[in-house]
């Protein structure tokens, strides 16, 4: 499991928490924007609490979703370099459309740094949100 944030104050820190799986990764996150625009980064289906599931592509993990009737092409990237995540969403596709990010929020090129402590530690009153 790895951890990632953004290290600004803890009302307004972005994480990420990465999770292994038998074939796959489990990613939830919440990303901050400016005037306290949000993306949260999970489960793209309706109604359903879950984490994102990304496949490894060689050294990314990837997530896809088209849609042609509604002219979606999601593509979204993580790498690894050092102790840093870096997203990619290049057409922002992903940002608008998949995870419904606020205007002053992006997920392309943001960079979060690893930490030593969970996310679950980092953020205790997100377990408490989550139970209620």
């Amino acid at each position: 499991m790895a951890s990632l944030s953004s290290g600004q104050s803890e009302l307004k820190t972005s994480y990420i928490e990465i999770s292994k799986l038998d074939n796959a990764y489990a990613i939830q996150g919440l990303l901050w924007g400016g005037n306290f625009h949000i993306c949260s980064i999970q489960s793209p289906v309706e109604g359903q609490q879950a984490p994102l599931l990304m496949q490894t592509h060689g050294k990314q993990l990837v997530f896809e979703l088209k849609q042609a009737d509604y002219d979606i092409d999601c593509r979204l990237e993580f790498s690894f370099d050092n102790d840093a995540l870096l997203i990619k969403d290049t057409n922002s596709h992903c940002s608008q459309y998949v995870f419904s990010c606020g205007a002053h929020v992006s997920l392309h090129q943001t960079r979060l740094v690893k930490t030593a402590e969970s996310c679950t530690q980092l953020f205790p009153h997100r377990l408490n949100m989550e139970q209620q």
